[in-house]
């Protein structure tokens, strides 16, 4: 049985660029097999020489090799030397019949890479690029770190729809065993085409996870000058870095450094608040705290912050209009909401979806 194609939509030109680009594919898929094949026409040659010096032959290496060779191959070329005595043809007999089997399985491991498994791959790229174009709304991650990992879970849990760029291949085979229906562009995150192939000019965010300041600073850059509205969201190594990102365009700065402190911080001064939000944002339970936005056409908008909650079934934790820059915690019952308003819920599963649903566009 053939093994499964990896779910990832390659960035490169051509056939032998991607052939060249997955050696330990080639080596999983076709080492045994050609490994078995050379040894039959090595082992093959080396035993035609024994076999003559046994018998008083002496035969050359050329001669040997080349026998061995018309053998397996079954070209029916002329014999080098005579096979004339019977411990001769009793060896090219066992020759045939072991080396005919070594190659059928050798020609048939090639063929199926090449027709299952790199055919299949194409065929798996086209039909992902065009799950890709149907995307609309969804994050586009770039890079893979353990930072991005967890962006990753939590996307899947949420149930928004992610792609996935990095230049490393392997890391297609390593997420195609986590998550089988994950769309994969393998290729520089910088790149234009890259960001186009990941459907950037329809997405709704871009997260940038790459290994350096450096090449999430390019990153930026080229994304902003494709999307002036993108929501452009950057993990920053080092904090000096900052003002370069926000004048770059980012829309958001996040540093791993400075948050772990004031995690620590709070786990000091205020461990049950910390334990409360960890509770809504890592418990693997129901509860959750999440931000709705409402659509023009939605149900909700017009309506008040009370109107939300008798058919949300959730109580507003802060609520941000259209024009504000900043929240209002624990807003009023007759707090207008309109279109682009952000309100935030705590709450079950099921009533957050009830208010997602209140928020979107009417069917």
């Amino acid at each position: 049985m053939s093994e499964p194609v990896e779910p990832a939509v390659t960035a490169r030109d051509s056939f032998l660029q991607d052939l060249l680009a997955t050696p330990a594919l080639i080596l999983r898929r076709m080492g045994a097999p050609l490994l078995a094949l050379m040894m039959c026409f090595i082992g093959g040659a080396v035993g035609y020489w024994c076999v003559g010096l046994a018998n008083g032959r002496q035969w050359s290496a050329l001669d040997c090799i080349w026998m061995a060779v018309i053998s397996l191959t079954t070209v029916g070329y002329s014999e080098a030397f005579p096979l004339d005595f019977a411990a001769a043809r009793i060896y090219t007999m066992m020759l045939l019949v072991i080396g005919m089997g070594v190659t059928v399985w050798a020609i048939s491991s090639v063929t199926a890479f090449f027709v299952e498994g790199h055919l299949g791959l194409f065929f798996r790229e086209k039909a992902l690029e065009k799950r890709i174009e149907n995307l609309s709304g969804h994050t586009v991650l770039c890079g893979l770190s353990p930072v991005s990992d967890r962006v990753l879970v939590e996307h899947r849990a949420s149930g928004r729809a992610l792609v996935v760029v990095d230049p490393r291949h392997e890391v297609a085979h390593a997420l195609r065993d986590k998550h089988q229906d994950l769309p994969v562009v393998v290729g520089d995150a910088s790149s234009e085409e890259v960001l186009l192939r990941a459907g950037l000019q329809r997405a709704l965010a871009l997260v940038c996870c790459l290994p350096n300041d450096r090449d999430n600073l390019f990153l930026v850059v080229t994304a902003r000058q494709l999307r002036k509205d993108l929501e452009i969201i950057v993990d920053c190594s080092d904090e000096t870095s900052v003002p370069k990102f926000r004048a770059a365009g980012a829309s958001h700065v996040v540093n791993p450094s400075f948050i772990g402190g004031m995690r620590i911080a709070s786990q000091v001064l205020r461990p049950h608040t910390v334990a409360f939000l960890d509770a809504m944002l890592r418990s693997p339970g129901e509860a959750r705290v999440t931000e709705v936005v409402l659509h023009r056409a939605s149900a909700a908008a017009g309506h008040d912050i009370a109107w939300l909650v008798e058919h949300g079934g959730l109580q507003v934790v802060a609520l941000r209009g259209a024009g504000d820059t900043g929240f209002r915690y624990s807003p009023p019952p007759d707090a207008a909401l309109a279109e682009g308003s952000v309100v935030i819920v705590i709450g079950e599963r099921e009533r957050v979806s009830r208010v997602e649903a209140l928020a979107r566009p009417k069917p």
